[in-house]
């Protein structure tokens, strides 16, 4: 992000006059251009033990099953967790499923940033 806060970009009257009562559209509030690329996203998928409700996709409104891009793997203690599995997951998002990635910022410290920012312009709770 350039040096401009947040709240210097919604103004200084923003909290005072906007918010919780006015909608407004500020595209340039925040910077977002390389704030997450697809190698980030990748490396996050392959790095990390993702499964529903954390990680999981949906097409037309329906959430589809684990089992169509993950496979069952069991520890040596017996817990068994998923392991995405790149040829059901890509053919899955090439056909229009959407990827959900809830608390993204807790594995993503640019979007940890950005989140503590909004959390202290907003003074209240952000997740990426």
């Amino acid at each position: 992000m350039t040096n401009l806060s947040i709240a210097e970009r919604l103004g200084e009257n923003f909290l005072a006059q906007a918010l919780h009562r006015d909608y407004r559209h500020l595209p340039e509030a925040v910077e977002v251009a390389g704030l997450m690329t697809w190698d980030d996203l990748d490396r996050i998928l392959t790095q990390h033990r993702l499964e529903p409700p954390r990680l999981r996709l949906a097409r037309d409104g329906q959430t589809l099953p684990l089992s169509d891009y993950a496979t069952p793997v069991a520890t040596r203690r017996h817990t068994v967790w998923h392991r995405l599995q790149p040829a059901g997951l890509h053919p899955l998002l090439a056909d229009g499923a959407s990827l959900a990635l809830d608390g993204a910022d807790q594995l993503h410290r640019p979007l940890a940033r950005l989140a503590e920012d909004l959390e202290r312009t907003f003074r209240t709770d952000v997740r990426a």
